[in-house]
């Protein structure tokens, strides 16, 4: 490994072989209780001979590359304005978030936001094959996925009330 701290993913993908462990033994007695969406992908992808570091890196990378896209398409929706799409990119670019994720090897966490904001989009105007992606995103990280349902379980409540951004809008 190199000297970032993307241990944990890369490690469990190296256990993840043929089948998902039920610890880390031989070399740890620990139960293998890490998330293993990523993991799992990564051991999947690692007869293309790239070492399981680099694709969990590019898979980072592809998640930023989602999320940035999707946050901005989010961003639209719900406000219809342009400018605020690219704002909202050039703000979460800014926040070091993802450049931060990426270093600390946070690869499932970038993934799962990516696939979790295409979710959100998807939903809002495929309807229900926006499950698919959701449900991906929930594999990947549990946390991220299960947030991103939320936020677009809350925005269709919100929108659908009497309170929504359009009337809200139309009283300031």
């Amino acid at each position: 490994f190199d000297l970032s701290a993307d241990a944990t993913p890369s490690v469990a993908a190296h256990y993840i072989q043929a089948k998902i462990p039920h610890t880390f033994f031989p070399d740890f007695d620990l139960l293998f209780l890490y998330q293993v969406g990523l993991p799992v992908l990564v051991s999947q992808l690692a007869w293309t001979g790239i070492s399981i570091h680099t694709l969990g890196w590019g898979l980072g990378l592809l998640g930023i590359v989602l999320a940035l896209i999707y946050f901005s398409e989010w961003t639209f929706y719900v406000t219809q304005s342009s400018a605020a799409a690219v704002l909202s990119v050039i703000f979460l670019a800014a926040s070091r978030l993802m450049g931060l994720n990426l270093l600390v090897g946070e690869y499932p966490w970038l993934l799962s936001l990516g696939i979790g904001l295409f979710a959100m989009v998807q939903l809002t105007y495929a309807g229900k094959w926006g499950i698919l992606p959701l449900v991906a995103s929930w594999m990947v990280h549990p946390y991220i996925g299960g947030m991103c349902f939320l936020a677009w379980l809350l925005w269709g409540l919100w929108e659908r009330s009497s309170y929504s951004l359009h009337k809200l809008a139309q009283i300031v």
